[in-house]
């Protein structure tokens, strides 16, 4: 039986998983959760999980937040250097292979279960052709998945990184508010855990929202954007309300870009641990189809594409594990 390593490595957690071969889908052995400020280094993170479980590794993959070129890759959100044959070497693994975390987790969404996702819009009952996933989290993570009309094949991409392009009023005093603050705006500054807070400040230093001194006093003792999600939630803040529902119109709207651009009349993915979090908010936002479908010549277009969010927070691993397991078989 062949061992699979497997890893899903973001700015805030690297998850690394052990699992079995099999002609199908790889099986889970264990899996493990490291905070990534404990270690200086990617290396670090897998000899103490290898230590952890004493085994030794026919094929490994990783998801890694970043662009990968040629087997390399500078973690985008993150200061460590990964490299395959760096990683083969230490660690005597036959085939070590770097993924971008988006096209991993495009690999995985073929391991997914109908628990694993929820439909936002239905789109056409028979919508084939190319996919894409787009994954607020500690980024901004975007991946396409092309249809060769007989099996997908996934790709990678920085399109959380383009300009991001302002619709209406309160959105183009936003795209100035952060211009003035950070230089060129991208989408990443407002589609991540971060970028809700950007939203935030936005709101309560132009005046459009007020913060209450409960609020602030909560926001200075825990995570800002944790915080913002929550009290928007529940219903107790204003601001915070507004900050998510500006932050859903923006996500709904970069989706529909990322469906154009990758022309996915297959669907497109909601990933990463902000889109599961606020899973029923987003399914149940007034506007959410309304932006995403507000490109006026393509607008019948966009009605057919399937919207659907992931649940399962290891799509990335499952995906990064299928590859592994490819490259045994």
């Amino acid at each position: 039986m062949n061992i699979l390593l497997a890893g899903d490595i973001g700015g805030t957690n690297a998850r690394l998983a052990l699992f079995s071969s099999s002609e199908k889908q790889p099986e889970l052995i264990t899996k493990t959760t490291f905070p990534t400020k404990d270690f200086e280094n990617f290396e670090d993170v897998v000899s103490t999980f290898l230590d952890q479980t004493n085994t030794q590794v026919n094929s490994a993959c990783f998801g890694v937040a970043g662009p990968v070129l040629n087997g390399h890759c500078s973690a985008t959100n993150l200061a460590w250097e990964l490299n395959e044959r760096i990683l083969e070497q230490r660690f005597n693994i036959p085939s070590a292979t770097l993924l971008n975390d988006l096209a991993a987790n495009a690999y995985g969404i073929n391991c997914l279960t109908n628990d694993d996702y929820i439909t936002l819009h239905q789109g056409h009952p028979e919508a084939t052709g190319n996919c894409a996933i787009i994954s607020p989290g500690t980024g901004l993570g975007e991946a396409g998945i092309f249809w060769d009309s007989r099996e997908y094949h996934p790709f990678s991409c920085e399109g959380g990184h383009t300009d991001f392009g302002p619709q209406g009023e309160l959105q183009f005093e936003l795209a100035k508010y952060l211009s003035d603050r950070v230089g060129p705006v991208s989408y990443e500054h407002l589609l991540c855990g971060s970028g809700l807070i950007n939203i935030y400040h936005f709101l309560r230093d132009t005046g459009i929202a007020e913060e209450s001194d409960w609020l602030k006093e909560k926001m200075a003792g825990q995570n800002p954007a944790a915080c913002i999600g929550q009290e928007a939630k529940a219903g107790n803040s204003p601001l915070c309300q507004q900050t998510l529902d500006l932050f859903i119109e923006i996500l709904a709207q970069e989706a529909g870009n990322l469906a154009l651009k990758t022309m996915a009349t297959g669907g497109i993915w909601l990933g990463g641990g902000i889109s599961a979090k606020f899973a029923d908010t987003i399914i149940n936002h007034p506007t959410f189809i309304q932006a995403f479908t507000r490109k006026p010549k393509m607008a019948a277009l966009l009605e057919r594409v399937p919207v659907r969010i992931i649940l399962n927070e290891h799509t990335a691993l499952l995906g990064a594990a299928a590859y592994a397991n490819r490259r045994t078989q």
